[in-house]
């Protein structure tokens, strides 16, 4: 019987592989992702948004296939996810010792609309998420089983999850409040190991550090920018609207039955975890509501995004499948009733997670513009060929500018041959474009200006000594118009401007 559920979990893991691999190349990268990519061909040992591993690993992909595709793009956050599953299964499995618990943890994970759908696209959160799952891994090993280096490698997985995304920093906290609250696990706290982790954990920080110190510290002013002040102000919904806009969000983004189980499991955990000292829950409960709560308290402040709170599900996967296949609860009072609710909750997010992808890949849904989420990863590749023909009517050395980092992301993987793309500053997002666009060499040539404004922008004016609207460029899906792009003709560079530094630092 172990023999045949092994290799139904090596039957999934090749299913779900094998799908990502084949679907991941048909859909059009979205603004996130060519920027994302657009790092790959910038190496540094850091970016304004996050850490060196995401730009890294893109870089290797694209260099070990040869070619420069979405599959070549995509393909680490296959490879990621795959990691995390067998991760996920092995934990659960040491968890709660039932080879079924372990095939269930991996399948729930699955069928979450925001982890499945993850697995096919390349984001900071994918190579973060599986350093998350790889350190919960090490550090249960650690406490649990008494392996001393398992403390080493969670702390070396930890830093690898700095550097991916700084979300992982909560990581280490959410450690601390399990050793605190454990009464018989406080002992770490005694021990050299714990200390050691945290240190190598810390040093995921220092390529941050050392490239915001020649950068003028532009990644405080990024996250400052996101919760306090555009590039400029993002505070959105605040006070308890954006509490209710934030955990609305997440039961929109795991499906709402699944949201729902997982606030009983939390409530589960914790009162197992707690009351009857169990610290394999307890374990569960501190990995995961650290994450979600400390979110709830700044969605108080700011806007949150839903994909923030995405290493919270891991332990809340791993909790479900226990929950349905342990023999910790075989006796347990509503066993029954709550086991046919997870098994309905999950369906239906197998369900939503299924359409979720037929629709991206067949556009199965006549969603309304601005209704339809997938609409974001369509039009680049008309807009690359619209620009690549004017760029072919225009005089040599015309080069192409935008002022915002997705819509020159876009049009550096789309327009033929990739050129450098350069942004100049309206007042919109341009990200790592602020160190990016070098403008010293181009005096006296002719520009291609990107935008979605209607009119070109003064900044953009005072620069050339002409500009021109020369076309008006509608993105459609299915007679719907969902985008307009206007692209402006640009004279004679006057030179000597500089992207200013950015408003949000000290």
């Amino acid at each position: 019987m172990v023999k045949k559920l092994i290799l139904l979990f090596i039957a999934f893991l090749a299913s779900v592989t094998i799908f990502r691999l084949t679907q991941i190349g048909k859909l059009q990268l979205a603004a996130d992702e060519a920027y994302f990519w657009e790092w790959s061909r910038h190496l540094d040992i850091s970016y304004h948004d996050q850490g060196p591993i995401l730009g890294l690993a893109i870089f290797l992909s694209t260099q070990l296939l040869g070619k420069i595709s979405e599959f070549s793009v995509r393909l680490p956050s296959v490879i990621f996810a795959l990691g995390t599953i067998i991760f996920v299964y092995l934990l659960a499995k040491n968890i709660f010792q039932n080879i079924y618990s372990g095939l269930l943890s991996a399948i729930f994970l699955q069928v979450i609309p925001i982890t499945a759908v993850g697995g096919m696209l390349i984001t900071a959160d994918i190579p973060m998420v599986f350093f998350w799952t790889l350190s919960l891994y090490f550090v249960y090993k650690a406490v649990f089983q008494e392996k001393s280096i398992c403390w080493y490698l969670a702390g070396i997985s930890s830093a690898l999850g700095i550097m991916s995304k700084y979300t992982m920093v909560f990581f280490s906290g959410s450690v601390f409040l399990f050793l605190l609250f454990s009464r018989k696990q406080r002992r770490w706290f005694l021990r050299k190991e714990p200390y050691i982790a945290l240190g190598l954990s810390l040093i995921g920080f220092l390529p941050t550090l050392i490239w915001n110190i020649k950068n003028n510290f532009l990644t405080y002013g990024y996250i400052r920018s996101l919760f306090f002040s555009g590039e400029y102000s993002y505070p959105g919904i605040q006070g308890l609207k954006g509490v209710l806009e934030y955990t609305g969000g997440q039961l929109g983004v795991v499906s709402p039955f699944i949201g729902l189980f997982f606030i009983y499991l939390i409530i589960f955990l914790s009162r197992e975890g707690f009351k009857k000292k169990n610290d394999d829950f307890l374990f569960l409960f501190w990995t995961s509501l650290t994450v979600l709560l400390v979110f709830g308290v700044i969605s108080f402040f700011s806007s949150v995004e839903e994909n923030w709170p995405v290493p919270a599900y891991i332990s809340l996967s791993i909790a479900g499948g226990g929950f349905l296949s342990s023999d910790f609860f075989k006796n347990f009072k509503y066993k029954t009733i709550i086991s046919r609710y997870a098994v309905f909750a999950f369906s239906f997010g197998f369900l939503l997670t299924a359409l979720l992808h037929l629709h991206a890949l067949y556009k199965i849904f006549p969603l309304a513009v601005h209704m339809d989420p997938t609409d974001k990863l369509r039009g680049w590749k008309e807009l690359g060929k619209e620009v690549t023909a004017f760029l072919k009517e225009s005089p040599a050395h015309t080069f192409v500018l935008s002022n915002y980092f997705g819509t020159a992301s876009e049009l550096a993987f789309y327009i033929e041959g990739q050129p450098e793309i350069r942004c100049v500053d309206t007042g919109q997002r341009i990200r790592q474009y602020r160190l990016w666009s070098k403008f010293d060499s181009l005096a006296g040539d002719d520009a291609v200006y990107v935008s979605r404004d209607p009119e070109a922008e003064p900044i953009v004016k005072s620069i050339f000594h002409s500009v021109e609207l020369e076309k008006t460029i509608p993105i459609y899906r299915d007679g719907q118009r969902i985008r307009t792009f206007y692209l402006y003709r640009c004279k004679k560079f006057k030179g000597n401007y500089e992207l200013p530094k950015s408003p949000t630092l000290f």
